[in-house]
């Protein structure tokens, strides 16, 4: 069975959700669910997996592109993901201690 061909003028809904399921599984950001539609999260998608790929940046889902898919889901690293802070050699200085509270002069009777 071929697989439709998919472009965000021409989509068949069934086929972008399992589109979109595959992209997810490796890691790719094709935005909200939105019911089958072939939004501009999914075009965005399907332009990097096709530069990933290096297959021909159409963002048009054809049979290239469904082939590649088949193939085993390589998990990509997140996309903004902050930089590991590096540890630091200096010992920081010792915390002050609080000042001794004052007792208060007792009271006469």
């Amino acid at each position: 069975m071929t697989k439709p061909r998919l472009s965000n003028k021409r989509a068949n809904r069934v086929a972008v959700i399992a589109l979109k399921e595959q992209l997810r599984e490796r890691g790719y950001d094709v935005g909200r669910s939105n019911k089958g539609m072939f939004s501009k999260a999914v075009l965005r998608g399907v332009v990097a997996f096709q530069k990933d790929n290096k297959l021909e940046q159409t963002g048009v889902v054809d049979d290239a592109v469904w082939e590649a898919l088949e193939g085993k889901p390589k998990k990509k690293a997140p996309a903004k993901k902050a930089p590991a802070k590096k540890a630091t050699t200096a010992k920081k200085a010792p915390a002050k201690e609080a000042p001794a509270k004052k007792k208060a002069p007792a009271k006469k009777k």
